[in-house]
């Protein structure tokens, strides 16, 4: 059921994404707002027809049935960026990098490893091409020049000869099972016609070459120099054609890889990204107006490049130039992203960003501010009303979404850490210590006295429904009637405040300096702490209710936890490589997050696959210090083998340790801990390309006497 569930999200991905449509991450549910089609960097791209797949970093795999105008995503279960991607026919792919490489057969619905090298992770020769000439006979070519063979779809690998002279190979084709071109280091071309067993050298050069391609039964290859050879006879004699007189000779000659719809007409990629354009098989060269990693044909005219950052472009005149699929919303980095509702978001960042979404965050618009200083923090109390503030302490407002703006005199002493609108008229500006308050819109502003905020360090403000709510290390503050007054919150402990979430006046959560999260239901009076969570590097808190929401990790994987019960239990998602800028929660489900790369979103709590449980227990939550106990648990449904993380700490500590488990075919596993403190015990998973992840209820173990 598990496969069948995967098939069927694949199958759907791949319809229900055309051009423009929202793509969904590699390893959650999370999906694309800016940029589009998506944001990681995309290293290779390989198209049979309007058929055709796309692999980059964070285990990107995209495929196209359009030639190129709609993607959809496909989940690796990988974390690798991949450089290599090998397409066999429409459902069956190799793609790898480094020690890696794995093969589809059914359009991803499933992969599994080839095993040329014995650990995935380090090896001492990684891959440098694949070339698979039918579905059963491939060639990998490795970083130490080695050939392998394997005649059984990647199961196993044989080595092959390879020349001692003219430097190591760089490039290989082979276009039937015996058939095959291999460039070299030195500049030399190489021919088998014996599945490798032996190598000719049909060409003798000084200049590195890099790339080489069959074209039917003729062959191109490119390298260092602007090299760029032709062989009419699939490899068996080479010519560099005569440079046309007057010719516009490229900004870069460093050719590093080659595609042709035909030996007269062929893209190559040079530099670092360039692209260039040949229609007179190497005489000349035309910039092709873009830049790219990768590029490949899907026919005569249509031209698919792909790139930094996820940019993906189209050609329908053979190369000559290409159009971008999607957009990005701003050409910086966002970091901050605040929502008004689960249709509405607004994200800020450097060189004075500012975007909006009003379609739940599959499309953002520019609306950005006339500063020359990044946007620190904004507002919208209404669809027209809003307010922005620089990194500099200047304070912008609209009236009219973000059509024109005004800048206010605040009169502030230095840079305030934020800005607060209950409504269009109060406005307030939030440190570094005290409040402004303007009740006029911004026209004036007057610092605020109340005992319980002025002169106090604070460094931000939550909108708490029909309260906001003020906090810093040592304070937290609500006000129920626009500032006019205020009332003391007591912090849970005496640790200092990071980042507060109010759902409502009464009902909140605190994430302290130490990491722990405690929440309360009657404005402060008592605490309770959420001993579940299992990391104690929390970010900040994005609650779109008392039950849902997000705690973003500053660590790399995963990205966020995910709670639906109040915090009781909280499950890892992985939204990218790295942490998040920013994420911001509306209602249950609706999430918003911004990182290096652009703007993610989700409307349904950011699950992908089919749903999982994580339990653990133990035959004794009390037991005498220094027993020995042995603790269970079951990850259901599973396939066995699955990496579970079991996290432990003191119940009074705030480290947490890790304990990797791996379940069996029925899911269940064990370990056995020392007890010598009350300890707790929270198991989590990150899920798999078929599943979501899980995380359990913590496991408390008291010492008695």
């Amino acid at each position: 059921m598990r496969a069948l569930s995967s098939l069927t999200a694949v199958l759907f991905l791949l319809i229900a994404a055309p051009a423009g449509a929202a793509l969904s991450t590699t390893h959650s549910g999370w999906e694309w707002g800016s940029p589009e089609p998506q944001g990681n960097s995309l290293n290779a791209i390989d198209l049979q027809g309007t058929t055709g797949y796309a692999a980059g970093d964070f285990g990107t795999l995209l495929r196209t049935n359009d030639g190129g105008s709609g993607w959809g995503t496909i989940r690796t279960g990988s974390t690798i960026n991949f450089q290599i991607v090998e397409m066999i026919d429409a459902d069956s792919v190799v793609v790898g990098s480094g020690c890696s490489a794995r093969r589809t057969d059914d359009g991803g619905d499933s992969f599994r490893r080839l095993p040329f090298t014995s650990n995935e992770k380090s090896c001492t020769r990684g891959l440098r091409a694949v070339s698979f000439a039918s579905a059963d006979v491939g060639y990998l070519l490795l970083g130490d020049g080695a050939v392998l063979r394997t005649a059984d779809g990647g199961r196993s690998f044989s080595p092959k000869s390879v020349p001692a002279a003219g430097g190591l190979f760089s490039d290989l084709m082979f276009r039937n099972a015996n058939e095959g071109l291999a460039t070299t280091l030195g500049g030399d071309i190489y021919r088998t016609t014996n599945g490798g067993n032996s190598w000719t050298r049909e060409f003798d050069g000084d200049r590195q070459l890099n790339g080489v391609q069959f074209t039917g039964s003729e062959a191109v290859a490119v390298g260092n120099g602007g090299m760029f050879l032709t062989s009419p006879d699939a490899g068996d004699s080479w010519t560099r054609p005569a440079a046309d007189p007057g010719a516009p000779t490229p900004p870069s000659d460093e050719f590093f890889d080659v595609r042709c719809t035909s030996p007269a007409v062929c893209l190559v990629v040079a530099g670092s990204t360039e692209l260039f354009r040949t229609a007179d098989g190497g005489r000349s060269f035309t910039d092709a107006g873009t830049d790219a990693y990768a590029v490949d044909y899907a026919s005569a005219t249509r031209a698919v490049a792909v790139g930094f950052a996820g940019k993906t472009q189209v050609s329908d005149n053979g190369g000559a130039s290409f159009t971008q699929v999607g957009r990005r919303a701003a050409n910086t980095s966002l970091d901050r992203v605040r929502a008004t509702s689960a249709s509405v978001a607004y994200a800020a960042g450097s060189d004075a960003a500012l975007v909006r979404t009003t379609d739940g965050g599959e499309t953002w618009e520019d609306i950005g501010v006339p500063t020359g200083q990044g946007v620190r923090d904004i507002w919208f109390p209404t669809a027209s009303a809003g307010y922005a503030l620089d990194f500099a302490g200047g304070l912008f407002r609209t009236t009219n979404g973000g059509g024109s703006w005004s800048i206010l005199e605040t009169g502030a002493d230095g840079a305030p850490n934020g800005v607060f609108a209950s409504d269009a008229d109060h406005v307030f500006l939030i440190g570094p210590r005290g409040v402004l308050r303007s009740s006029d819109g911004g026209d004036s502003f007057e610092r605020h006295k109340h005992r319980v905020i002025r002169n106090r360090t604070l460094v931000g403000a939550d909108d708490a429904g029909t309260g906001v709510v003020f906090y810093g290390p040592r304070v937290i503050a609500v006000s129920n009637d626009d500032g006019d007054s205020w009332r003391h919150v007591d912090r849970p402990t005496r640790s200092e405040v990071r980042h507060v979430d109010f759902v409502s006046p009464r009902v909140g959560y605190v994430l302290e300096q130490s990491g722990r999260i405690y929440f309360t239901r009657n404005r402060g009076k008592s605490w309770k702490q959420l001993i579940s969570v299992g990391y104690a590097d929390g970010v900040m808190l994005a609650f779109g209710d008392r039950r849902h929401g997000w705690l973003e990790l500053n660590g790399r994987h995963p990205n966020v936890l995910y709670t639906s019960d109040g915090g009781k239990s909280w499950t890892p998602q992985i939204l990218g490589p790295t942490h998040l800028n920013g994420i911001a929660a509306a209602g249950s489900d609706t999430g918003f997050a911004t990182d290096f790369r652009g703007i993610l979103f989700t409307d349904d709590g950011g699950g992908a696959g089919a749903a999982t449980s994580l339990r653990l227990r133990t035959s004794d939550r009390t037991v005498p210090r220094g027993t020995k106990i042995k603790i269970k648990g079951r990850l259901s449904p599973a396939d066995g083998g699955e990496d579970v993380e079991v996290r432990v700490r003191r119940l009074t500590g705030r480290t947490w340790r890790e304990i990797d488990v791996t379940p069996n075919r029925n899911g269940k596993f064990s370990f056995q801990r020392r007890i010598r403190r009350p300890m707790v015990f929270v198991s989590q998973w990150e899920g798999d390309p078929d599943s979501d992840g899980d995380g359990s209820r913590p496991l408390v173990v008291n010492v008695g006497g």
